[in-house]
């Protein structure tokens, strides 16, 4: 039986079984809801809040996942990466806001230290009953076993900058970026076991 706190195999619960690569990682995770991702400020708001997240993560990133980028490809290596300032810089108001930063070693592995914000275009804000944009960072457990308080330092400082309209934190599941859908299964498994875990 796979140790549940440890790195899960993609894939494990599908058909094809367990694959070569890593499909979960327990961490720390913190989930903020909000408006306006479309607006200039929200925007300077959600690079205010990576370059905080950054300062902790950036030795262990290693991805950037985009989807439906305006311009350039989906996925950079993060040391090739232009800035997140620069790529906002250049979108248009409905452009999707959509940046996926990873520790995963292979661009499809899961690792613990993630930002992702995905943020709806101007034209959807603007329709108010399509939702609200979304931020989720996550820290691996250890760290904030050795630090205690940055966790939460970073959640509420995130949550004044996107004048958050709800959010939650604790334990969660940080699954491949790009093969969700595979992964999912034993997430599902997994909060039926650990009352509690954040998932979906």
């Amino acid at each position: 039986m796979i140790d549940l706190l440890s790195d899960i195999p993609g894939g494990l619960l599908t058909k094809q079984g367990p694959q070569e690569y890593v499909g979960g990682v327990p961490a720390i995770t913190g989930t903020l809801f909000f408006n306006d991702a479309h607006l200039p400020e929200v925007r300077g708001a959600i690079c205010l809040c990576f370059d905080e997240y950054e300062t902790l993560a950036k030795e262990h990133l290693t991805w950037l996942w985009r989807e439906e980028p305006p311009e350039g490809p989906d996925k950079f290596a993060y040391s090739k990466a232009p800035a997140m300032r620069t790529m906002m810089k250049r979108m248009h108001e409905d452009d999707l806001v959509s940046f996926t930063y990873i520790s995963g070693k292979q661009a499809h592995d899961a690792g613990d230290w993630e930002f992702k914000v995905f943020g709806m275009r101007g034209w959807e804000a603007k329709m108010i009953v399509r939702g609200t944009s979304a931020l989720r960072f996550s820290v691996p457990l250890l760290y904030v076993e050795e630090h205690p308080a940055a966790f939460q330092a970073m959640f509420v400082s995130f949550a004044r900058r996107l004048k958050a309209i709800h959010g939650y934190g604790g334990h969660g599941l940080v699954l491949s970026a790009v093969r969700m859908s595979d992964n999912q299964p034993y997430e599902a498994f997994l909060a039926e076991k650990l009352h509690g875990l954040d998932v979906g």
